[in-house]
């Protein structure tokens, strides 16, 4: 189930690149009231080589797909 995702103000994705990698830093400011429980974050993105088309990325690629779990507290 879709709690939050990357139109809600508490979801920011900060993208850095430099030459030919790019890196996305992803945070979640829990707003008051969600319920505490396992959530995840997932960023799904494609890829390009040097010369090549963009890639769609899949979960089984690694550095395409990051899934990040945390527990909230009381």
């Amino acid at each position: 189930m879709r709690v939050h995702d990357d139109g809600d103000w508490s979801t920011i994705i900060v993208f850095e690149g430099l030459l030919t990698v790019t890196n996305a830093l992803i945070t979640w400011d829990i707003p008051p009231g969600t319920p505490a429980g396992e959530y995840r974050v997932v960023y799904t993105a494609s890829g390009r080589g040097l010369d090549g088309p963009p890639v769609p990325g899949s979960g089984g690629e690694p550095g395409l797909r990051r899934a990040l779990t945390a527990t909230l507290g009381h």
